[in-house]
Order: structure tokens, then C-alpha cells, then sequence
């Protein structure tokens, strides 16, 4: 039975979809959900009696309980809160130190499922979730504060202070830049997972080409690795990066074998001589068994060290063969690549095409540490077309061109989603979670996809949205239709 679709697996995700959780992900080796963390939602992890007894502690001293804080695992708690927009990610993560693990927006957690599953103690929503609105402590007159328990801090150092960068010299600061369009940024590893022949590699080339010809990437410290094509393929993509003088690698070829590609990586790294350097392997798989936790995780280990010292690496992979239970794309092997790499998007064919009969994909990340913007790009899938010609084909797609072509499509395909909202609300005003409950029962769908198209057109511009919600008692949000544009009668 696919785990995410029977009971009671099938009952958690659904029930977190409809929370807030997008792209939620079955880890198969762990036996366990896990999904980015929504936007203004702030996640604590403990691992551990000790750290869990710390996060306690921690969450005690500042007086705001959580409406979730539960057991994931045997010993791991995690509890969540809305995140307060005057206080920062960072300003949390300092306070808490290593009581807990802190995560944000897109960081991925594990989730609550099976035995630790207990939806009726939480709420249904994001918006149920206690607001996480100050870093100072709980003080009680009447009442000893749970910190003065703690022991005295001492303040003499230990064995590990040799390994400290305190007060090491680090160099000057560094800053990353968009080397490849805007979407890979240097200094990062970056995975980008697609389907078979969905235009990975042909984007990749065009990026790359694009980065030589502005000067963001200087060609003789760039290596493409081509580990997963025909001889006429590496014959064509050879001449096309030739041009550029952008270096190509072929397990085979010029005495190169996959297993080098490593050896060389440690070999810069222990010689400082990896700033500037960018590598492109084609496909991962070729590198490394995506489903071998320990050799995932010793791959991982070896590109973070890579990028530490100023490289930059990015990876293109395949996706699984089939798709999750929400239709979306699910990246392939565990999930070690997703968690050590600092971005991670899916390269997925979007169903509108442009005017012309184009392709349009979009980069949609699953992760990012810095702003990576989810680019569309439109190209000529003919497949009577010269590869030479089809790179040519290649241009990026503005937010207008895009808007048009995406909103036509979403419109037509939201239509009986919003006829049913919109019925709800013809009388009057409804709390949000009730209407979306209403709705996905009349029509038989997910409550995540009623959510998102009642999202998706709320506002208060007329014309461009359709209802919008005023805040109630203890920040309900009640819907109410918007009045039709002038002139619509």
C-alpha cells in the first residue's frame, strides 16, 4: 500500500496539508513524514532526554506554552509556534543555542504520523498555533521561574576550545552572487531534480553559457561532468561549451573515472584552491547510490567541505517514476542530498504553453538558504529540432508573460473550486477553516486544495482577487465576497 494514501499515514498528511505543510515527503528509511516549514512559522526540534528536558525548560522560561508540542519519534519532540514578524530567525536561534534546533521558513522537520499522531489535542491550522512574540523571561512575583533552577554557567573551556574559529582568521567576508541565472548561487551546493528528458541538462548549458558570456564565471575553473550520455550527445555538448572554453569531463575519456572526480574535490580542498570553482555532475547517480544513506551522507560531508572553501557544486538528478499522492514530483534517493545541500528545486513542465507552442518550465525549490527565485523558462521541444537549435530556443520568461499564461489556466482550471466558494459566501461571512471543511466536503476534494485557491484570490483588489476576510475573536479570519468590479451589473 502506498503510505500515503492509506490510514493512518494517509489521515497525518492530509491533516498537515490542510495545516499549512506543502510538499510533504515520504522518507522511506526512516519510516517518516517531512515537510518544509510554512512561511511565519517557527519550528523548535530537540533530540535526545537532555535536549528535550533543555527545550523545556526554554519554552517554560519565556511563558508562551505551544498549542503543539509532541513526540516525533522515540526521542525527538518537536514544537511549533507562529513566528511574531518583529522578531527575527536568528534573534531565536541565538536565545535558544543549543537547547533546540531552530527552523524556519522551507527548513525541512519530521512530522507527527502513526502512533505519535494525535490531531484532536492541535489545532487545524497555522493560524491556531501560539504567536512566539518575545525573547524575554517569564518572571513571576508569586512564583520561582523554571531558569533558576539551572546550574551556575562555568566559565572555564574544554578540550574542543582548539577546534574553536572564535577567534581565527577567516579571510575577507564573503558574499554569494547568482552565478546561474537566479537561481543558483555560488559558494552553495545545489541539487536540481527532474524527470527524464525534461530539460535539466539543456538549461544547464544555457546558464552556463550565459554566465561565461556576462562574466559571472570564469570558464577555465568550470567543470561540466558529463557521466550520462551517447557518444553524439558528448560530441554536441563538447562543441557547445568548447566555444566557451568551459571544461567537460567524461567517465572513460582522457583516462577519467567517476571515482576520480572526489579524489580531485579533496585534493582542492587540502590545497585551499577551490574559490571559483564551479562543478556540474550530470547525473548524481553516476556519483554516488542515492539510496545509500551512509554513502549519501560521507558524498554530502565531502561537497560541504567543497563549498566551504569557496566552490560551488550543483547536481542534476532524476526524479521518482511516479508522483506523490498530491500529483506533485518527488525527488529521487533518500533524503540526505535535500538535507546537506543548501538548495534543492525540481525542474517541473508547467500545463500552459506560450503563444508560440513553447515549453514552459519553472525551478521550484523544496529548499534554499538565500534567495534563489523559482525562474520559467520557455524553449522549443520540437523533437525534429538540432539540440544546437533547441539551446538556442532557450529565453527566460517574465513575471507579466508568465502571469498571463499561468492565470488563464489557473482560472480555468479553479473555476468550479471558486463557484463553490463563492456560494458559501453569497449570504455571508464564514471563519476559514469551516469554509474550507464546507467546501472540500460538498465537492469531495483535499482541504489543501481548497485552501490554496482560497488563497490564491484573496485580496482587496477588485478584479484580480474575489473575497477577502476581516480578523475576529482571538484572530479568526472571517471571508466575505468581494463586490463585482464597476460595470459588471
Amino acid at each position: 500500500m502506498n503510505k500515503l494514501n492509506g490510514s493512518p499515514h494517509g489521515e497525518a498528511v492530509r491533516h498537515w496539508q490542510a495545516f499549512g505543510f506543502e510538499n510533504i515527503i515520504y522518507d522511506e528509511e526512516s519510516d517518516a513524514f517531512v515537510g518544509p516549514v510554512p512561511a511565519d512559522v517557527v519550528a523548535f526540534v530537540a533530540y535526545g532526554p537532555k535536549q528535550i528536558e533543555e527545550q523545556r525548560r526554554k519554552l517554560q522560561a519565556i511563558g508562551i506554552p505551544p498549542t503543539i508540542w509532541a513526540d516525533v519519534g522515540p526521542s525527538e519532540r518537536l514544537a511549533l509556534y507562529q513566528l511574531n514578524e518583529d522578531i527575527s530567525l536568528e534573534e531565536v536561534r541565538e536565545y535558544f543555542g543549543s537547547a533546540s534546533r531552530v527552523k524556519g521558513e522551507g527548513d525541512y522537520i519530521t512530522l507527527p504520523s502513526g502512533n505519535h499522531f494525535t490531531p484532536d489535542r492541535w489545532p487545524e491550522s497555522v493560524d491556531g498555533l501560539s504567536v512566539f512574540d518575545t525573547l524575554e523571561t517569564y518572571q513571576d512575583a508569586e512564583q520561582k521561574s523554571p531558569i533558576d533552577d539551572l546550574p551556575p554557567q562555568i566559565s572555564e573551556g574544554t578540550l574542543l576550545d582548539e577546534f574553536s574559529i572564535r577567534d581565527a582568521d577567516l579571510g575577507d567576508t564573503v558574499l554569494s552572487f547568482f552565478l546561474l541565472g537566479l537561481i543558483i548561487l555560488s559558494g552553495q551546493a545545489t541539487v536540481i531534480y527532474a524527470p527524464p528528458n525534461s530539460g535539466k541538462t539543456l538549461l544547464t548549458l544555457y546558464l552556463l553559457v550565459e554566465a561565461v558570456a556576462t562574466a559571472k564565471l570564469s570558464a577555465a575553473r568550470c567543470y561540466y561532468v558529463n557521466a550520462d550520455d551517447s557518444l553524439e550527445g558528448i560530441q554536441t555538448k563538447r562543441s557547445i561549451l568548447a566555444e566557451t572554453g568551459i571544461h567537460m569531463l567524461v567517465p572513460g575519456m582522457q583516462n577519467f573515472e567517476t571515482k576520480k572526480l572526489s579524489e580531485a574535490m579533496q585534493t582542492l580542498i587540502e590545497k585551499d584552491d577551490c574559490v571559483g570553482v564551479l562543478i556540474i555532475v550530470d547525473t548524481l547517480k553516476k556519483f554516488v547510490n542515492l539510496m545509500d544513506k551512509r554513502e549519501a551522507a560521507n558524498f554530502g560531508d565531502l561537497v560541504r567541505k567543497f563549498v566551504l572553501k569557496g566552490g560551488t557544486f550543483l547536481a542534476l538528478a532524476h526524479t521518482r517514476k511516479n508522483e506523490g499522492a498530491d500529483g506533485q514530483l518527488v525527488y529521487g534517493g533518500t533524503s540526505d542530498v535535500l538535507e546537506d545541500f543548501d538548495s534543492a528545486s525540481v525542474l517541473g513542465a508547467l500545463p500552459e504553453r506560450t503563444s508560440k507552442n513553447e515549453k514552459l518550465v519553472q525551478f521550484q525549490f523544496l529548499k534554499r538558504r538565500g534567495r534563489n527565485v523559482e525562474e520559467v523558462y520557455a524553449y522549443d521541444d520540437d523533437p525534429e529540432l538540432s539540440y544546437d537549435v533547441r539551446l538556442a530556443s532557450v529565453r527566460l520568461v517574465d513575471k507579466d508573460e508568465l502571469a498571463t499564461h499561468v492565470s488563464r489556466e489557473r482560472l480555468r482550471s479553479d473555476s468550479d473550486i471558486i463557484e463553490e466558494i463563492a456560494s458559501s459566501l453569497a449570504e455571508e461571512s464564514v471563519q476559514k477553516m469551516a469554509l474550507v471543511k464546507d467546501v472540500a466536503a460538498r465537492m469531495g476534494t483535499s482541504r489543501r486544495a481548497v485552501m490554496v485557491v482560497l488563497e490564491r484570490y484573496t485580496g482587496t483588489q477588485t478584479g484580480n482577487h474575489l473575497w477577502t476576510y476581516e480578523i475576529g475573536e482571538r484572530g479568526s479570519k472571517n471571508y466575505e465576497l468581494l463586490p463585482p468590479p464597476e460595470g459588471d451589473g
